[in-house]
C-alpha cells in the first residue's frame, strides 16, 4: 500500500538507528519509492577518533584557560563539551 499525501514526507529526512549505524530515509512522491543511505560512511572509512577543528584564536584561548582551570587537557575539555552538547 502506497502512502497517501497525508502520510508522505516527500522532502523531509527521517533517521533510523540500527546497532552502531544511522541511516536517512526519504519518500519520493514522484517516484513512489522510499530511498535512503547510511550516514557517516564514506566508502569503508570508519570514524577514527581524530579530527581537527579550526576555531577563532580567542575561543581557543578561552577553552585552554577553562581546561586548565578544570585541571584537564584541552582535548578532554573538548570531548566533555561535545558529550554535553549531544546529551539528551
Amino acid at each position: 500500500m502506497m502512502p497517501t499525501k497525508k502520510y508522505a514526507y516527500a522532502q523531509t529526512s527521517n533517521y533510523m538507528h540500527y546497532k552502531d549505524y544511522v541511516g536517512s530515509l526519504e519518500f519520493s512522491e514522484e517516484d513512489a519509492i522510499f530511498h535512503g543511505r547510511v550516514v557517516g560512511i564514506k566508502a569503508m572509512i570508519l570514524f577514527e577518533g581524530i579530527f581537527n577543528v579550526r576555531i577563532e584564536s580567542e575561543l581557543h584561548r578561552k577553552a585552554a584557560l577553562a581546561a586548565s582551570a578544570q585541571g584537564v587537557s584541552l582535548n578532554a575539555f573538548v570531548v566533555n563539551a561535545i558529550r554535553g552538547s549531544l546529551a539528551t
